[in-house]
């Protein structure tokens, strides 16, 4: 007698079917819409064409036709065994796509996660076995991984970015070259407001920032600049081109930005750049060498140090195969990296594994997870790799620190934390700044620490310039992409609830060929300046228009890119005036202990695990000490000096805490003035 064929399971050809059309919706659509955002990773790994296609096939096809054809080996020897591994294969897949459905809708509970995928499975092995209905309707998804890798391949972001890869990439005529074009030098600093460098006059801080204030004294500091985006992969590239970053969506590479200073200036001069988060540059213009990295001190995705890297679609591969996983797993808890972490990797590439987060395909977190360990190494090689040019092609030596960009590592002498200090202690947490006053001006202790040790480098590439000879008649830039709020209860980052005056000042100086006099100027000038400023001082002309303009020539309000928004403006008198007040209010004596919440009574102490509060007696004039003078505090445990630090205009009273007082305020621990030659 006849099966019902309501209940007659499918052929083995049908099984295909609907696995393609279940692992399209459980695989391959999860992937191309991770991977379709990160076009930056596919220049990392120097991408082609070709890994394009291979990424796209395995993930429409890889897992459905290994299950196909196990169970098509299986039912070779037992038919009803080899359905059986079909319908296990498929339901497995049904099972992941219910997990994820479940997360999408905002499930993130694990064990709410694994009943929807249990769920799901069930449901899925019940509806494919008995009713046929619904393996026809899974049958006719077969086609969906097909029309989801043609989008993926055609019209990604990673497609753009393969094909432009042989596109805006020869040298720009300038519209005009001197006969002896002078060399250029850009250093760009990361995440610095200029409240966080200057004293009470707006000028810089000799005491806070001593090579800064130094440099000021052979150049032109613009104390009224600000930058025209809040994230850095849309301030730099307006750098670089003179042009505003009007969207988000636009990348922070050379074929979105295809007319910039690095193809104007490479017909006249010899280029040594070293960018970070972007590659406005061509890579053919200036070399970003993914294997140069891969064959580092440490291996990556498998290739011993030393060893030819796998190929581009294999290292991909494994990625995906870690983003799969995190989706699937309802007992993985997909993190992002985000800026404010660095992964210890000894300049290796992180991987999935180890970083456990499904978001490291975010270009900004796999930077930071890359770079940001082996931050001061890195510039230490490009120092190395700076050179003065030829006499008829001079050099332009151009370079991103990501310093003093949290996390903040370092403290102002260069020695590292022992460990990594949870955010709340330091007055953040997700991108937020906390309403925690002690908390936050331990936080901001930091990131000025962190800006100490930052001027240090510029001091270093300074002399850098003076030693191969070029310093006196380079044409000089120093300057932030942005800043970072500690005003309490607003973003980090995003301009919102009045932090503005944190967010967007940064501070620029430019030494024009030839300078060796401190000039200042209070022009409205913005981070899109910069370039034609370049090319003016440099003698190159520009042959596209910018929307950066001469000093002197602008006026009104204050553009900037908002990442939710678009283009954005606030008053700019009125900003100037806010970063005024604000820098007054730091400046003030009283103040020194104010923003930590505590009376003249107390002291701010910091360790490297965590902050304490010690109640001390402070005299009053050490409250008072001019900025200029440092005054030397020590920490006392009874009658031993445990510790020395400095209140000076570092707006702060910050001791670094032995380790064997972390954690914990000791009733004996004092706060005393001591000579300043014990504090160095």
């Amino acid at each position: 007698m006849t099966e019902p064929a309501s209940t007659t399971g499918p052929t083995s050809i049908q099984w295909l079917f609907i696995l393609l059309g279940l692992g399209a919706l459980a695989v391959a659509q999860p992937l191309f819409a991770v991977f379709g955002d990160a076009p930056e990773l596919f220049v990392f790994y120097g991408a082609d064409a070709a890994d394009l296609w291979i990424l796209a096939a395995l993930a429409v096809f890889l897992v459905p036709a290994a299950i196909w054809g196990l169970g098509w080996v299986v039912g070779r020897f037992q038919a009803r065994a080899g359905a059986l591994v079909h319908l296990a294969g498929a339901t497995l897949l049904a099972a992941a796509l219910g997990v994820q459905v479940a997360r999408t809708l905002g499930v993130d509970r694990s064990f709410l996660l694994a009943l929807a995928g249990v769920g799901a499975g069930g449901l899925a092995a019940f509806a494919l076995s008995s009713v046929r209905p619904v393996r026809e309707w899974a049958m006719v998804l077969a086609p969906a991984g097909l029309i989801f890798a043609a989008l993926f391949l055609f019209t990604s972001s990673p497609a753009r970015a393969i094909a432009g890869a042989s596109e805006s990439t020869e040298p720009i005529e300038p519209a005009s070259v001197v006969d002896d074009p002078a060399p250029v030098a850009i250093l760009i600093l990361d995440e610095l407001p200029t409240r966080s460098v200057v004293t009470e006059d707006m000028e810089i801080d000799p005491s806070a920032m001593p090579n800064l204030a130094a440099f000021a004294d052979d150049a032109t500091w613009y104390r009224r600049h600000t930058t025209v985006a809040e994230q850095t992969t849309q301030a730099v590239p307006a750098l670089f081109s003179g042009r505003y970053t009007e969207t988000a969506d636009q990348q922070a590479l050379w074929f979105d930005h295809p007319d910039n200073m690095f193809r104007l200036l490479d017909s006249t001069h010899e280029l040594h750049v070293s960018e970070a988060l972007t590659q406005v540059c061509p890579p053919d213009v200036c070399s970003l060498s993914p294997d140069a990295v891969a064959e580092g001190e440490s291996g990556r995705d498998g290739a011993a140090p030393g060893d030819e890297p796998p190929p581009a679609w294999r290292r991909l591969w494994t990625d995906a195969r870690e983003v799969v996983s995190q989706r699937i797993w309802p007992w993985t808890e997909p993190e992002t990296i985000g800026l404010d972490r660095f992964a210890d990797l000894d300049g290796g590439f992180p991987t999935f594994e180890a970083e456990g987060a499904v978001e490291m395909l975010d270009p900004v977190a796999r930077f930071f997870g890359f770079v940001g360990a082996a931050q001061p190494g890195r510039f230490t090689e490009f120092l190395e790799a700076m050179g003065p040019g030829e006499p008829d092609r001079p050099s332009a030596n151009i370079f991103h620190l990501v310093l003093p960009h949290q996390p903040w590592l370092f403290r102002g002498d260069g020695t590292q934390r022992a460990s990594e200090v949870d955010p709340s202690y330091l007055g953040y947490e997700g991108g937020r700044v906390l309403d925690e006053p002690f908390a936050l001006s331990v936080g901001r202790s930091h990131h000025l620490q962190q800006a100490r040790y930052a001027d240090g480098l510029v001091g270093s590439f300074l002399g850098r310039l003076d030693e191969l000879g070029i310093y006196d008649d380079a044409t000089i830039v120093i300057v932030a992409d942005h800043g970072i709020s500690f005003m309490p209860d607003t973003p980090q980052r995003a301009v919102d609830d009045g932090n503005e005056v944190e967010i967007l000042p940064t501070p620029r100086l430019v030494k024009r060929p030839g300078q060796t006099e401190a000039e200042i100027s209070d022009a409205q000038v913005e981070l899109v300046d910069v370039l034609p400023l370049v090319a003016e001082n440099t003698g190159v002309g520009i042959p596209w228009e910018t929307d950066g303009v001469p000093v002197g020539d602008r006026s009104g309000a204050t553009r900037y890119l908002d990442e939710d928004q678009g283009m954005a403006s606030v008053d700019h008198g009125q900003l100037m005036a806010d970063l005024d007040a604000a820098v007054m209010v730091d400046q003030g004596p009283d103040t020194i202990l104010a923003d930590a919440g505590l009376s003249p009574d107390q002291a701010v102490v910091v360790a490297d695990a965590q902050p304490i509060a010690v109640d001390v007696p402070l005299d009053d004039t050490i409250l008072a000490t001019a900025p200029d003078d440092a005054v030397a505090l020590g920490l006392t445990d009874g009658d031993e000096l445990v510790a020395v630090g400095i209140a000076a205009s570092s707006r702060k009273v910050v001791i670094p805490v032995p380790e064997a007082y972390w954690g914990s305020a000791s009733s004996d621990l004092r706060l005393v003035p001591v000579e300043p030659g014990p504090a160095g």
